[in-house]
């Protein structure tokens, strides 16, 4: 009987682990799939942050025309202020976007700490298993029993 109950919490073990496993698994998972949004959210980002800078660019250019023709005409002040208040714009969003780019990346780095965390668990937990399995699975019988 001893046996029996011995065998019984032995298996309460292995589903106990193998269900914690299941559930670890599954946050690696979760965890991969975040930390490809975020990735796919960086390129993104990182895209629009390149138009921002083609912008700036464009905007720098015309403001450099602009401020190099000493005779133009009153219109000419008008569009080099607008194309100013576009390009503290372009300035604001690029920062903002830079911002947004850099606490992806800490989160992506977080994530990809915790996804090995949950990776280094995972193998110490398989190892446990793969352990009680090889020490519990098979009965050794006691030399000179006589029931045995």
């Amino acid at each position: 009987m001893g046996s029996d109950e011995a065998t019984g919490r032995f298996k309460d073990q292995v589903d106990d682990l193998s269900s914690k496993l299941e559930v670890f698994s599954f946050s690696c998972a979760d965890k991969d799939s975040k930390i490809k949004n975020l990735m796919n959210t960086n390129l993104n980002l990182q895209s629009q942050l390149a138009e921002f800078n083609s912008v700036k660019e464009v905007s720098n250019t015309l403001e450099m025309q602009l401020s190099d023709a000493p005779n133009q005409h009153e219109e000419f002040k008008k569009v080099n202020m607008e194309l100013t208040d576009k390009l503290e714009e372009a300035t604001d969003k690029i920062l903002e976007l830079e911002d947004k780019v850099h606490k992806a990346n800490e989160q992506a780095h977080e994530l990809m700490i915790q996804l090995e965390e949950a990776d280094q668990k995972i193998n110490g937990m398989k190892s446990e298993l793969n352990k009680r399995v090889d020490d519990k699975l098979f009965y050794n019988p006691v030399h000179g029993d006589v029931v045995d």
